[in-house]
């Protein structure tokens, strides 16, 4: 199930757009740059896994990969989206 209208009206107040396509591409851009440091903390864990507090690095990876996936989630409702403000 994709987002509700009420919820891409709050992903577009928290990037401070006002429509549908400038919001596909913050998120694009936003999306882009959580990947990268997904990679760089898959590579940072990978290094540190013998370490102590390794768990950290661990749980940075886990974040981005939230990040990403809430990401995807709320972009394909802004190409369907009508929001009113174009």
């Amino acid at each position: 199930m994709g987002a509700s209208s009420r919820d891409l009206d709050d992903w577009a107040d928290a990037l401070d757009v006002d429509n549908d396509d400038d919001a596909q591409a913050l998120l694009a851009h936003l999306t882009k740059r959580a990947k990268f440091a997904n990679d760089a903390a898959r590579l940072l864990s990978r290094m540190l896994a013998d370490l102590p507090d390794a768990d950290r690095a661990k749980n940075a990876v886990r974040h981005t990969d939230d990040l990403i996936d809430a990401l995807s989630l709320a972009t394909p409702g802004f190409e369907r989206h009508e929001r009113g403000m174009h």
